[in-house]
């Protein structure tokens, strides 16, 4: 009975042996002093030596101090405890690290007699956990720190998660408080039905990008712009994941720059149409005084047009006009001033200016402006009982005046522009001390009317004033 007896005991030894050198796992047992009482083949080409050199022999006379420290007390953990533990243990160098399951090795009366061990190499598996966890850790913090609202909205439209920059468009303190809560009640009711449907069609499996107005918590009313791709949840249910920007200051500018181009073309249209009208009806004697006088009205129309400009088309005030193309006339305390701050349409102020260019050039050739001690008033009021801006132009102390015998182009376009152009009234009083012109514009030419603390102090306008108005 002895020798089938050993027979079977070495069969089955051998049978361990085998399963234990095929895997690629290092297998390996000690007794209670640590010495090697089997390693197998997986373990003997990771260590580089043949499985005998193992037997016998402890840790500590394989492998350096510190990977012989750690392993023994791991060791001596299992045998302490006498259950099976695992532990990550690096192989001598560092650079390889094991998962390594031991439990305590029993005789066949159940005695713990040492350690069996088996490991497998994780150092692939750790290098991949550690690159996730950064790649997750960075995304979290441009989640965190994107001004870009990104968010997570379940099925049935509750906030499952949203960022902080989420959080401060809709008005609240912390992203904390919106979990949980319907995305609906912050879309603007108009359009909520098409914001529900387009919902709908991402939890359904198709990417989206739309334009919608959000009202916050404080009433305000902002332009969003969503794109949003259909997310499946660990759960089994369809979300969608969008990401929200607050593109309100960029459509504002869009419709400005919008409104803006179709300004210039309206002005570009208008400063044709006067141009071609100066141009065919300047009257003069001679090739150079035909320039001068179409130079100097085409001249006022730029300078308008570059005042225009600088305020973004949205008109000027009246003195500004007036100080812009009169200082190209008068001498030093020579006009005065005297009015209200009323601000033009721009539809008005180009009008306005070749109106008293034409005056001035006048007044220069011909009236008051054209002698020493010669002076002019120019004054201007809303009267809002007749809704008309009344203007008054009075020249003093220059030539007798008498009624001119014919019209020349400068009355027939102050009469074309005041009467056709801005629907108002003109009136030329050719009165012997010095012409008096009296001009009505509609109101509606007007934005508005300031306070008294506007209002000239009836000094007149120094030419060094003037040109820095320019």
């Amino acid at each position: 009975m002895i020798g089938p007896t050993m027979s079977h005991a070495q069969h089955d030894t051998d049978l361990l042996r085998a399963i234990a050198d095929t895997t690629d796992n290092i297998v390996f047992a000690k007794d209670l002093s640590g010495r090697y009482l089997m390693m197998n083949a997986a373990g003997a080409r990771l260590f580089d030596r043949p499985e005998a050199d193992f037997i016998g022999r402890t840790d500590a006379d394989l492998f350096p101090e510190h990977t012989a420290r750690a392993l023994r007390e791991n060791d001596a953990k299992v045998i302490g405890s006498n259950a099976s533990m695992k532990f990550e243990e690096t192989a001598p160098g560092g650079e390889r690290t094991f998962l390594t399951t031991k439990s305590p090795l029993r005789d066949a009366k159940g005695r713990v007699i040492g350690v069996v061990g088996v490991s497998a190499e994780i150092t692939e598996r750790l290098r991949i956990e550690r690159e996730l966890r950064e790649k997750a850790a960075l995304l979290e913090a441009v989640i965190q720190t994107t001004p870009e609202c990104i968010k997570i909205v379940g099925r049935d439209g509750r906030l499952l998660s949203i960022n902080p920059a989420g959080a401060a468009m809709v008005g609240a303190g912390c992203p904390e408080v919106l979990r949980g809560r319907s995305i609906f009640d912050v879309i603007a009711p108009e359009h909520r039905a098409a914001w529900i449907a387009s919902h709908e069609r991402i939890c359904g499996g198709t990417m989206l990008t739309w334009q919608f107005d959000l009202i916050d918590t404080r009433g305000e009313r902002h332009h969003m712009e969503t794109t949003a791709v259909p997310l499946d949840l660990p759960d089994g249910e369809r979300a969608h994941l969008g990401i929200t920007r607050d593109v309100t200051a960029r459509t504002r500018m869009e419709s400005a720059r919008l409104l803006l181009a179709r300004e210039i073309d309206h002005r570009a249209k208008n400063t044709l149409a006067i141009v071609l009208s100066i141009l065919r009806l300047t009257q003069a004697r001679s090739v150079s005084e035909f320039v001068e006088a179409v130079e100097g009205r085409v001249t006022t129309m730029a300078r308008t047009h570059r005042l225009l400009a600088s305020r973004k088309w949205e008109g000027s005030d009246f003195k500004d006009v007036a100080l812009e193309e009169l200082s190209g006339f008068h001498e030093a305390g020579r006009i005065r001033f005297d009015g209200l701050g009323v601000r033009l349409h721009s539809d008005a102020v180009q009008p306005v200016a070749l109106v008293l260019h034409e005056l001035a050039t006048n007044a220069v050739k011909h009236g008051a402006l054209s002698v020493e001690g010669g002076s002019v008033s120019l004054s201007w009021r809303l009267d809002r009982e007749a809704d008309r801006l009344r203007i008054e132009w009075r020249e003093a102390g220059g030539p007798r005046v008498a009624p001119p015998t014919r019209q020349g182009f400068g009355s027939l376009l102050v009469g074309q522009v005041i009467g056709h152009q801005l629907g108002g009234e003109h009136e030329m009083d050719w009165r012997e001390p010095g012409l008096v012109a009296r001009l009505t514009i509609p109101v509606e030419f007007c934005e508005g009317a300031g306070s008294t603390a506007d209002q000239a102090d009836g000094r007149a306008v120094p030419a060094d004033l003037a040109a820095a108005r320019n």
